[in-house]
C-alpha cells in the first residue's frame, strides 16, 4: 500500500437511489478506507427518504447531495419533457456547487459508472480540472450507452469492468488490454445471515410452512428471463403441484413490460401459483424463506442478486450466459443450463426442490464461495491497488510531457 492516500470523487448524479452499480461503489468506498482510498460523493438529492435513497455513510461529511433535476423519488414520476425542464432550472446552480466541491476536495480521480449523465458531467470536470476519470463499466456495450459515453470509454485509459465477460466485451470494441481491469462485484455476507422466520414469510403469501418456494428477484426486463422461467415453472407444476414462484422486482421505465409478464402467467393458467411481490426492501428475508433462487437471464453483465442469493445460502438455477458462470459453479453452488434447452431448466428446478439435502449442500457451498471470492476483504484490496496505480500512471505521464 502506498504511503499517501488517493482521493476519489464519485459522481452519482444520474439517479437518487442505490442502483446495483451505485450500491457496489458505496461498498467499495466504505471498505476502501482501510486500503488508502479516501472517498467523496456528489449524489443526486432525493426529496423523499425511501429504502432506496435513505443512505448512511461512515463519513457523512464526505457526501454532498445536490439537485441535478433527476430526483426519481418524486411522485407522480415526471415525464421526459418535465424532467428536461427540471434539469434546465437546476443545472446552473448544481454546476457551481460541483465546481466548488471539486476545488475543496481536490480529488486524484473522478469515478463514475457508465450512466450517461454521470459520464457527461465527469468529462466536463476532467477536462476543466485535469483530473483522470475512471469509468466502472457495469453494462455490455451497445447503442443504449449513448455515442458520447461509448466515445469516452474508448478513449479512456482508466477502465474497470465488473466481470471478465464485460472486459472481453470491451476488448472486442477495441479497448486496449492495458486500459481495463476486472473487479467483480462484492457484498457483505454478514448482511445476509439467516435470521428470517420461514413460516412467517410463507404465511404472508398464504402458503403453508412446507411449500416449495422458488424466488426470482431482478429488474422486470426482457433480458432477465422471466418468460422462460414462467414456461419452465408451468411444466414443473405437473411434477410438483404445490410449488410456488415469488417474483420480486420492478421496471425502471414505462415499457409496460410488467403487464406482458402478468399476461403470460394468465395464458399459462398459473396465476394461483405465482406472486408478483413488486420491489421489496426486505429481499434478504424473502430469500431466507425460499428454497431455490432462479433467474435465467441472458448476457448478464454480472448479477449482484446472484451473490445475494448465495450469501443467504440458496442454490441458484440460471443460464450459462454472460458473467453468470463466473459466479455460479455448475453442480457445486447451483445448476446451469443453456438458453436453448428449456427441458434442462425444468429438470434443474425439479432436482433441487425434490432433493432438499442437495439444495442445502449447494447453498452452504455458495455462501462460502461468496465469502472467499466476493467479500470486501477479497475484492477491495485489488480495487484499491488499481486506483493507486491509475494515479501513479497519470503522474508519470504528466512528468514525461
Amino acid at each position: 500500500m502506498q504511503a499517501s492516500r488517493t482521493r476519489v470523487l464519485f459522481i452519482h448524479a444520474s439517479i437518487d437511489h442505490l442502483t446495483s452499480e451505485y450500491k457496489v461503489h458505496k461498498m467499495l468506498a466504505e471498505s476502501g478506507t482501510a486500503h488508502g482510498i479516501e472517498s467523496y460523493f456528489l449524489w443526486q438529492r432525493g426529496a423523499h427518504a425511501t429504502g432506496d435513497n435513505a443512505m448512511s455513510f461512515p463519513w457523512p461529511d464526505h457526501v454532498r447531495y445536490i439537485d441535478f433535476g433527476r430526483d426519481l423519488s418524486i411522485t407522480p414520476r415526471p415525464s421526459r419533457s418535465q424532467r428536461a425542464l427540471m434539469m434546465l432550472r437546476t443545472f446552473p446552480v448544481a454546476l457551481r456547487t460541483v465546481f466548488s466541491q471539486v476545488r475543496a476536495i481536490r480529488p486524484d480521480l473522478l469515478y463514475t459508472s457508465q450512466q450517461k449523465y454521470d459520464v457527461r458531467l465527469a468529462r466536463v470536470l476532467s477536462r476543466l480540472f485535469q483530473i483522470p476519470h475512471v469509468i466502472h463499466i457495469h453494462y455490455i456495450f451497445g447503442s443504449w450507452l449513448g455515442a458520447d459515453v461509448l466515445h469516452a470509454i474508448q478513449r479512456s485509459q482508466h477502465l474497470i469492468a465488473v466481470s471478465e465477460f464485460i472486459r472481453q466485451n470491451a476488448l472486442l470494441q477495441g479497448i486496449p488490454p492495458s486500459a481495463i481491469s476486472t473487479v467483480p462485484n462484492l457484498i457483505s455476507p454478514d448482511a445476509f445471515l439467516p435470521r428470517a422466520d420461514r413460516a412467517a414469510m410463507r404465511a404472508e403469501f398464504g402458503w403453508g410452512p412446507d411449500t416449495p418456494v422458488i424466488i426470482a428477484a431482478g429488474r422486470l426486463d426482457p433480458r432477465k428471463g422471466h418468460l422462460p422461467l414462467f414456461d419452465a415453472f408451468a411444466t414443473l407444476l405437473a411434477r410438483i403441484p404445490h410449488a410456488r414462484l415469488l417474483i420480486c422486482g420492478r421496471t425502471l421505465n414505462r415499457s409496460g413490460y410488467p403487464e406482458v409478464l402478468r399476461q403470460r402467467v394468465a395464458e399459462l393458467g398459473i396465476e394461483y401459483a405465482v406472486v408478483f411481490a413488486g420491489h421489496r426492501y426486505d429481499l434478504p428475508a424473502l430469500m431466507q424463506g425460499s428454497d431455490v433462487f432462479a433467474l435465467p437471464s441472458e448476457m448478464e453483465p454480472f448479477g449482484l442478486v446472484f451473490l445475494e442469493a448465495m450469501a443467504v445460502g440458496l442454490p441458484v438455477v440460471a443460464y450459462y450466459s454472460g458473467a453468470v458462470p463466473e459466479i455460479v459453479v455448475n453442480g457445486v453452488t447451483g445448476l446451469l443450463s443453456y438458453p436453448d434447452q428449456p427441458t434442462d431448466l425444468v429438470d434443474n428446478l425439479a432436482r433441487l426442490l425434490l432433493d432438499p439435502s442437495l439444495a442445502s449442500r449447494m447453498g452452504a457451498v455458495g455462501r462460502q464461495r461468496v465469502s472467499d471470492a466476493f467479500s470486501a476483504s477479497v475484492v477491495t484490496p485489488r480495487w484499491a491497488d488499481i486506483l493507486h496505480r491509475f494515479v501513479v500512471r497519470t503522474s508519470a505521464s504528466a512528468t514525461t510531457r
